[in-house]
């Protein structure tokens, strides 16, 4: 299934839980695309992979095993000055987007406290790794210059700037109702005019709401009835909720976590699954 900003959302949810208050321990590029950073909390010690290969974007803890460099990457010794041992004080993201924060509490050469942010753009074929530190780019594991990119330039120095916004709402922002009345004012299947009409989700969620509103039947938007318009908020609702991130509940320390209880929308099993 292809990543999008609702599944990412609850991808970030569960790594916050998990992860928040942890330290970087080590820090390691297996590959140009990849970065491994072993964080430990009180109780664990988890591996947080974070790819920009353009095929396979993600973030996600592992239990994979990798084999690193005999000489260290510089990016991975950039990395490793600025964030080993920092705090991991949030994990967020960009709204409707698929760009996840990590927000490290660190301590530079003379010995300041300072945040670092280490953001993780997983955008396909432009998925990046960038460092930045009080909204300036320290730099980035592809660089993009004026002759890559005449509007969004990643290079150190450079203050940090999002990706253009789509003119398409937020599928998780705006009512199913409004959803519904822009995609019914298209000439094309049910699924494709709700892919055309909202940010934040793929194709496959699209047709899973086209899905549990007419199982399975084709039917062309620009025709529903009133009835049919209320099947298809009511999935779009149920799809919403189903996407909303779980709010752990605060409890008592409990005793350390196996491998096996690390969340499942945030755990790989293998460095290949993609989430």
């Amino acid at each position: 299934m292809a990543l999008d900003a609702a599944t990412l959302a609850l991808t970030a949810a569960e790594l916050k839980a998990t992860l928040t208050d942890a330290k970087i321990a080590k820090l390691f590029e297996p590959t140009r695309d990849e970065l491994v950073l072993t964080l430990r909390t009180r109780t664990d010690t988890y591996a947080l992979l974070l790819s920009a290969r353009s095929g396979s974007a993600r973030v996600c803890l592992t239990e994979e095993s990798f084999e690193n460099p005999e000489t260290p990457p510089s990016f991975c010794m950039l990395m490793r000055k600025h964030l080993t041992g920092g705090r991991l004080l949030d994990v967020h993201m960009e709204p409707g987007d698929r760009i996840v924060y990590f927000d490290f509490q660190c301590t530079n050469e003379m010995g300041d406290l300072v945040r670092n942010t280490l953001c993780a753009e997983l955008m396909g074929r432009y998925s990046n790794l960038v460092l930045v530190q009080n909204g300036k780019i320290i730099d980035a594991l592809k660089r993009v210059d004026f002759e890559d990119s005449d509007i969004r330039q990643l290079l150190p120095g450079l203050p940090y700037p999002t990706p253009p916004k789509p003119a398409r709402p937020d599928f998780l922002l705006v009512s199913s109702a409004s959803i519904v009345a822009a995609a019914c004012e298209r000439d094309l299947p049910v699924a494709d005019a709700l892919n055309k009409t909202v940010a934040g989700v793929g194709p496959v969620v699209c047709r899973e709401a086209a899905w549990r509103a007419f199982d399975g039947e084709h039917l062309p938007a620009n025709e529903l009835t009133e009835e049919q318009k209320r099947k298809l908020m009511a999935a779009i609702d149920e799809l919403k909720e189903s996407t909303q991130p779980a709010v752990r509940p605060a409890a008592s320390p409990t005793p350390a976590e196996s491998p096996s209880s690390i969340p499942s929308s945030a755990r790989s099993s293998t460095a290949k699954n993609i989430l």
